[in-house]
């Protein structure tokens, strides 16, 4: 098993007694096996899970992936975000398929306080009218559900847009460090933090969300037909959100075809780490400075107060484009450069 990102916090240990929406998954796998429903034009359609298990809400979201809802779970009463992704090939093309759903038995083992939870994954043929909105003829389409914590606040993005207080500041980033390290001892690379993955749970503090793109550091990335098999291949291919994407992913899939590491979280660290500390007045503020920051020789708008951040070194390396320059989240975590963890400034409402 993977250690815990911080030892002295028994809060960030994976837990090793199945929790009440562990033992409720469990339960939902073995209770999907109901009678079968019929269509309207007359062909059985198998039973659907989602719809046996789940009573939907709302809209949560949308994008090239799918869609997410917020839907109620209705053995638990819990409620839950499901991310609900077309699936356009046929079975025998979707090793890439196969690929996520593992991925996704890694995502459900993780359980830390600052990791958004991820329960369990499944897949469905979907009905004649979903796939007639959905596909193009001749396709043998499904959908592929995946089951997780539903945080209903806000996220890091928009906290930036209200603005942060330099206490606030620190903790976010320190709590995002202890998700990633934790994440990052599963072999799990992200490749997509940004403000709008990043979530304020109930409590205020900070949970690493929407894995979507997550993928281990231990193959290289999925290319070609087996890529194609999830819609855009969204969950594949794609390499995050560009102003938080490391340079080495922005290169040509050859350049980087033999690997990369964790190391491309951090350079997305360092740069949502700047936006937490530099609020921006408009978009093409942003667009402007972030474009500057990203460049090899990077430099600093000349009102950012470098004092703010006890000087700009954890930046300047996070966003190094040398990733064997930046540090790691354990590193980090024990720097004298960060400053020490207040946690009675923690809220708990």
């Amino acid at each position: 098993m993977a250690r815990s990102a911080s030892p002295k916090s028994t809060d960030d240990r994976p837990s090793t007694a199945p929790s009440r929406h562990a033992a409720a998954a469990a339960a939902a796998t073995a209770s999907s096996d109901g009678a079968a429903s019929t269509s309207q034009a007359g062909a059985p359609v198998p039973a659907s899970r989602y719809r046996h298990d789940f009573q939907e809400a709302e809209p949560l979201g949308r994008g090239s992936f799918g869609q997410v809802v917020k839907a109620r779970n209705r053995l638990d009463g819990q409620v839950y975000a499901i991310k609900k992704i077309p699936l356009k090939r046929p079975p025998r093309h979707m090793a890439g398929t196969a690929r996520v759903l593992r991925e996704v038995q890694v995502l459900s083992r993780l359980s830390h306080a600052n990791v958004v939870r991820y329960y369990q994954a499944w897949i469905e043929p979907v009905t004649p009218e979903e796939a007639a909105h959905a596909f193009k003829p001749r396709m043998q389409p499904s959908l592929l559900f995946i089951q997780m914590e539903f945080c209903p606040r806000q996220t890091l993005k928009d906290r930036l847009e209200e603005g942060l207080a330099r206490e606030e500041t620190w903790r976010f980033f320190r709590q995002i460090l202890q998700g990633l390290a934790y994440v990052h001892s599963f072999g799990l690379i992200h490749r997509d933090l940004s403000p709008k993955n990043l979530f304020i749970a109930d409590n205020g503090n900070v949970k690493l969300g929407d894995f979507g793109l997550a993928t281990s550091q231990r193959r290289p990335p999925v290319s070609g037909a087996a890529s194609e098999s999830i819609s855009h291949a969204a969950m594949t291919r794609q390499v995050g959100t560009p102003f938080y994407v490391a340079p080495e992913l922005m290169a040509p899939q050859s350049a980087h075809a033999a690997g990369y590491s964790h190391k491309v979280d951090l350079y997305s660290l360092g740069i949502i780490l700047f936006e937490m500390a530099y609020p921006f007045s408009t978009g093409m503020e942003r667009a402007i400075v972030l474009r500057s920051l990203r460049e090899p020789t990077c430099r600093f708008p000349d009102d950012f107060d470098q004092k703010a951040l006890r000087g700009p070194a954890i930046i300047l390396q996070l966003i190094s484009h040398d990733a064997e320059k930046r540090p790691d989240c354990e590193v980090l975590l024990t720097s004298s450069e960060l400053p020490m963890a207040m946690e009675d400034q923690v809220m708990t409402e």
